[in-house]
């Protein structure tokens, strides 16, 4: 499964509505829906900012091969998830660090 299901500490949201979402994302990267799981991970963004809906988000362009959406929501993410999503990035053939 996607890196960004693996729980670290301060990562995960905390209010329901964006829980739900991310949840929703992964159920739909899960089943092979792409665009429902961007979508549910930028819900879960909109309803409260969290690391691991942003690094689900990133990890989903980068499978989409979508380049310039990858890195942008890359720089989102601090240093050491940013490494951790380049890892991810490059198994679907997409370079961040251009």
């Amino acid at each position: 499964m996607a890196t960004a299901t693996q729980k670290k500490l301060g990562d995960e949201p905390t209010k329901a509505p964006s829980i739900d979402a991310l949840n929703q994302a992964r159920a739909a990267l899960a089943s092979g829906n792409l665009g429902e799981a961007v979508r549910k991970a930028q819900r879960s963004i909109k309803e409260e900012s969290n690391l691991a809906a942003q690094l689900l988000l990133t990890e989903l362009r980068c499978r989409q091969k979508d380049l310039g959406n990858a890195r942008t929501e890359w720089e989102k993410l601090p240093k050491s998830l940013q490494r951790k999503a380049e890892r991810e990035c490059q198994k679907h053939e997409v370079d961040l660090s251009l």
